[in-house]
């Protein structure tokens, strides 16, 4: 909508100053894509888009956090904590789905190009950080941590991912025919979409 109102107006000033039709020089760039979204972890039952399913390793009242920017071809993609265990790494991804009463509903990591039906979901080509969104972290002595990553496309609300998933492992997987995988999912934050 913005495009369109901004290509009248320098229509309009073109064709009022007498010079003709403006040759555009350059394309259009589009306008910077960012997202902050924050949620309190609940039990199922409870919770509206902060989920847990072990509250051992992700206790009622953990808090997430999400700042996702995205320009020019590339992104960033952050995770804050607080409140999950102690100095202990928790593996971390970007699903497909939002969040429900169970980890299984978020459905399979967001990837940038999809695994092809006949390539295996741990195919190091598919399940890398590169096509994939990893937020693996290591919580300080209070529970609390962060991670970010660094992505070579663009997310826009049509393409990205509808939720975070803290999984059971200290890290991601990246051993051939285990790639991407990080145990159990403990945790999960529902991210809005606006379309």
């Amino acid at each position: 909508m913005l495009l369109a109102v901004a290509a009248a107006g320098l229509l309009a000033t073109a064709c009022g100053s007498g010079e003709g039709a403006v040759e555009p020089t350059e394309q259009v760039t589009p306008e910077p894509h960012s997202l902050s979204h924050d949620g309190t972890l609940a039990v199922p039952g409870k919770a509206t888009d902060g989920f847990t399913y072990d509250t051992k390793l992700a206790p009622v009242g953990t808090e997430m956090a999400i700042d996702m920017r995205s320009f020019k071809g590339k992104s960033t993609f952050g995770l804050k904590v607080s409140g999950l265990l102690p100095n202990r790494g928790y593996a971390a991804h970007a699903h497909t789905e939002n969040c429900g009463s169970n980890g299984d509903i978020a459905g399979p990591h967001f990837q940038h190009k999809p695994v092809p039906k006949n390539a295996s979901d741990t195919d190091p080509k598919y399940a890398n950080p590169n096509n994939e969104i990893w937020l693996d972290l290591r919580t300080d002595a209070k529970g609390n941590g962060s991670s970010e990553a660094k992505l070579p496309f663009a997310i826009t609300d049509w393409s990205r991912p509808k939720s975070v998933v803290v999984h059971a492992a200290k890290k991601t997987s990246t051993a051939p025919g285990m790639a991407g995988e990080a145990g159990d999912r403990i945790a999960c934050l529902t991210l809005p979409h606006t379309h």
